[in-house]
């Protein structure tokens, strides 16, 4: 009898696979055909919902014992996918794609460290857009940017520890000044999802040796390679918990931890709803939606102090759409992308309607003010877009 656990259902009691001799196809639908039964197995376990439940209960507990005992801060946040999740497909599978699957208790599981990554990844495209800096490379861009306006990258060292990797690019003289050495504050616990359902998906690639890097330009003459994995199911939600640990320094104050909150929010959701979590988020995977962020109340020291110090900020503004705070940070990174700006306005069409596609051509019409040609063209296809919506209606 199989185990009533998905991660070796997946790992350890994967069907064998006979070598066959034959057309690739063959062999390649009788892959797709075992992930489909493999999918079909894991459904039906009952295992998963449990042990997710107890998951959750005890994530909970803790986070809430922080925040009331030491008066740590505590976000958590829900959200829901808007397509299919892949994650970790690089693990060793007789499919040659792994899957995100818990080692010790086999449900799905995205690691904090992978979490982690996306965030810190979100805030500094967000730091380096406001410095009109468009190049993310570790050595090209962090290091202008610490000594261009060190204290706006005060975020990502608070958060995150020190920015820079490699320590040796930069000067002796500027180690203390730029980047002394020390601990973020942000700790991201593992992140599970309230379901288990899992579905056996496929892409195919047309040209794989264009992608590569093996061919300077796509070619027709290539055979498209279909490559089959399991994918969590649209719709799934998500808890995540991230901990902001109290500054380390003797006797500092919390009361700037507000506006670090504020970044630690906007970062969080830049990385869920702008640029996704994941593999093959290029394709739409790894998206997510309908955002949830609070944090926890505290009634540490710390914490009081906090929770003074927001109150005394008044309440929250109103958060723009993400495809809004999207087009402003890519309109200054690349005023002259036409092609992007249509992509922006008929996403915001479709999400918003015309209000918010006015909103996001408006971005873009101002980053373009020099090229009358380009607005032009913008202002036609919110034009076309309206005439279809109207000839729809009729």
């Amino acid at each position: 009898m199989p185990p009533d656990n998905p991660g070796l259902l997946f790992n350890r009691y994967f069907p064998r696979i006979k070598s066959e001799k034959g057309r690739e196809g063959e062999k390649e639908s009788g892959k797709h055909q075992l992930l489909i039964g493999l999918a079909d197995a894991v459904n039906k376990v009952t295992g998963p919902r449990e042990m997710l439940a107890k998951l959750a209960r005890r994530q909970e507990a803790m986070a809430r014992a922080l925040a009331r005992e030491k008066g740590t801060g505590v976000l958590r946040i829900e959200a829901r996918q808007a397509y299919r999740l892949v994650a970790q497909t690089a693990l060793t599978h007789p499919l040659e794609n792994g899957f995100c699957f818990h080692a010790l208790y086999g449900v799905p599981c995205l690691p904090g460290s992978s979490l982690k990554g996306a965030v810190r990844a979100a805030l500094l495209r967000t730091l380096a857009a406001e410095a009109g800096c468009d190049d993310l490379d570790e050595k090209k861009s962090i290091v202008p940017l610490l000594r261009r306006s060190p204290d706006g990258m005060m975020p990502l060292r608070e958060l995150f520890g020190s920015a820079i990797k490699d320590r040796r690019v930069l000067k002796k003289a500027e180690l203390k000044e730029l980047d002394p050495m020390r601990r973020g504050r942000l700790v991201f616990l593992d992140a599970f999802p309230s379901e288990c359902r899992v579905v056996a998906d496929v892409l195919t690639p047309h040209y794989g040796k264009y992608y590569r890097g093996e061919k300077p330009a796509p070619s027709d003459t290539e055979d498209p390679v279909p490559t089959f994995f399991l994918a969590l199911e649209t719709g799934t939600s998500w808890t995540f918990h991230v901990i902001l640990e109290p500054p380390r320094a003797p006797g500092t104050e919390t009361a700037g931890d507000p506006a670090l909150r504020g970044a630690v929010v906007q970062a969080v959701r830049d990385a869920l709803e702008t640029w996704g979590l994941g593999a093959k988020r290029a394709a739409g995977y790894g998206w997510f939606k309908d955002v949830q962020c609070r944090w926890l109340p505290e009634t540490g020291t710390a914490g009081a102090t906090t929770a003074k110090a927001s109150e005394a900020s008044g309440p929250p503004p109103e958060e723009e759409h993400p495809i809004l705070r999207m087009a402003t940070r890519e309109s200054r990174a690349r005023p002259g992308d036409l092609g992007l700006a249509k992509q922006h306005v008929t996403r915001a069409w479709q999400e918003g309607g015309p209000e918010l596609a006015q909103r996001v051509a408006e971005v873009w019409k101002s980053a373009m003010a020099g090229n009358k040609k380009s607005v032009k063209k913008l202002s036609r296809h919110l034009a076309d877009l309206t005439a279809g919506e109207e000839e729809e209606t009729e």
